[in-house]
């Protein structure tokens, strides 16, 4: 992969999102492209010259277009906008750094005007840093942050200073509770992780249901006297129960499910027996109430596992790199109901395999690069994988003939082919961040004669372009990063 040198490189990951998507199913005409805005931050800083730093930029996917929207702060220091959340009614929340109020929470449409800070939340120079910024579906967002006085706690912003406030303090007083893991778990029930008291004392984390739109917040109180449990990597299986890995000291970490409806939580399967455990992680839903992961054991090594929930219902789906060698499953990503992309290493090296949850619907999609090169990179390289919302997914690979460029895939070796050649030659493009817009398309920041600018793709090579050369310096560019559509 590119190595880059100059203060760019080392910036914070950019975040870009867009706005006003295309109805499902609507083509990528003139007509869409017309209505859809995107907004980013980027870095103007050219080799010779800064200017503005990393800023709140916007777009809409045309180069005259572009254009930055508020120089957050001022002059050649950089406010690095992240954690963008849309939350409906042309807005995005976002956490950025104005240099005098520190890392707080702010709101955008896109417009000079309409991009203002929401709070201090930490007040003075300190931050409140916001963090694990989700959207609700309901007009706000949830995310946690530190006012100095209660600790890390849940807090909400529907996009006005009125409606940005602390939800509550579950760990009362200074301690904090520190939420994680929000996770969306019905259209009225989202489902986090935090710490409150234990029944014995002291504070344990715990799973908590929060109900929406209201201000209802329920701790499950399962483990609450086991201060070892530690839920994490919660996803939701579609109707009302969570799958998430835990730890006792009799199972090590396993595989557990909770119901919100019952309040309640149990193990589904202590899959490595003894207090060593699995290791369950990367779940992603496949639908129909099942999900597929990532879990250890001496016999297998870390290979590709099935659950619908319930201790029956979960296996080994294939032991991709046979004996106690792992294959290493990461990136789960379900681009249609029913499957699932992944990369994985096998003797053809690490690339792309796809599964629909059985031994006979788990194979390589394609070896990209050939023999036992790794068309995704080493493991910990994201592919960037991006459902395109009709079965298809936009990733990034190398093919054994340069550096990574953009593909496409709909899990068949057929339909799995490069999108272009954007860096002519052996550096490759190196696609990052690639983030559907949920019209059919998505948005990627990748290298190319104008050095790393914003790129659209509908997931064919004529419609693969460069949106903007947003920075007039040559090998360098604006390296934008973390896209997400407004709605």
């Amino acid at each position: 992969m590119r190595t880059v040198i100059g203060r760019a490189a080392g910036l914070a990951a950019a975040a870009w999102i867009g706005g006003a998507a295309a109805a499902a199913g609507q083509g990528v005409g003139a007509e869409s492209e017309a209505r859809l805005r995107v907004l980013f931050s980027a870095s103007d800083d050219t080799r010779t010259l800064a200017l503005h730093g990393r800023e709140l930029w916007v777009s809409d996917l045309t180069a005259a277009g572009t254009r930055m929207v508020a120089d957050i702060a001022p002059g050649s220091a950089d406010s690095l906008p992240g954690a963008i959340t849309p939350i409906g009614r042309g807005l995005a929340v976002f956490a950025a750094d104005d240099g005098t109020s520190g890392r707080e929470i702010w709101v955008s449409d896109g417009t000079a005007a309409g991009t203002a800070r929401l709070a201090d939340i930490r007040p003075g120079p300190l931050s409140g840093a916001p963090e694990r910024l989700t959207d609700t579906g309901h007009g706000f967002a949830a995310f946690s942050a530190d006012d100095g006085v209660s600790g890390r706690e849940l807090w909400v912003s529907d996009g006005t200073p009125l409606g940005t406030r602390k939800r509550s303090d579950l760990a009362p007083g200074a301690p904090a509770s520190n939420p994680a893991d929000l996770v969306l778990n019905t259209e009225h029930t989202l489902v986090f992780v935090a710490e409150g008291p234990c029944a014995g004392g002291g504070t344990c984390r715990d799973l908590h249901t929060w109900y929406l739109p209201g201000d209802s917040i329920v701790a499950h109180s399962t483990r609450r006297r086991d201060a070892n449990w530690q839920p994490r990597g919660l996803v939701a299986l579609g109707d009302d129960r969570v799958l998430f890995s835990a730890f006792t000291a009799e199972d090590g970490r396993e595989l557990w499910v909770a119901s919100y409806a019952r309040q309640s939580a149990r193990r589904v399967k202590d899959i490595l027996p003894g207090a060593e455990g699995s290791d369950p992680g990367g779940f992603a839903a496949l639908g129909g109430g099942g999900a597929v992961f990532a879990a250890t054991t001496p016999q297998r090594g870390r290979e590709l596992w099935y659950t619908d929930g319930t201790r029956a219902g979960t296996w080994l789906v294939r032991d991709i790199l046979p004996g106690p060698a792992s294959s290493s499953p990461e990136f789960l990503t379900a681009p249609a109901p029913g499957m699932v992309l992944f990369a994985a290493r096998s003797a053809a090296g690490r690339e792309l395999w796809v599964s629909d949850g059985t031994r006979e619907g788990t194979r390589l999609v394609r070896d990209l690069f050939r023999g036992a090169g790794d068309g995704l990179g080493t493991e910990g390289t994201s592919p960037f994988l991006a459902p395109l919302g009709d079965g298809r997914a936009v990733f990034a690979a190398a093919d054994g003939a340069g550096n990574a460029e953009p593909w496409v895939t709909d899990g068949s070796r057929r339909g799995t082919r490069r999108l272009g050649e954007l860096a002519a030659g052996a550096t490759g493009s190196d696609p990052a961040d690639i983030t559907p817009l949920g019209d059919g398309r998505a948005v990627f920041g990748a290298w190319g004669a104008a050095g790393d600018e914003p790129w659209v793709t509908g997931g064919r090579a004529r419609n693969t372009r460069l949106v903007a050369d947003a920075v007039d310096c040559v090998g360098c560019g604006s390296f934008p990063r973390g896209f997400a559509p407004l709605r």
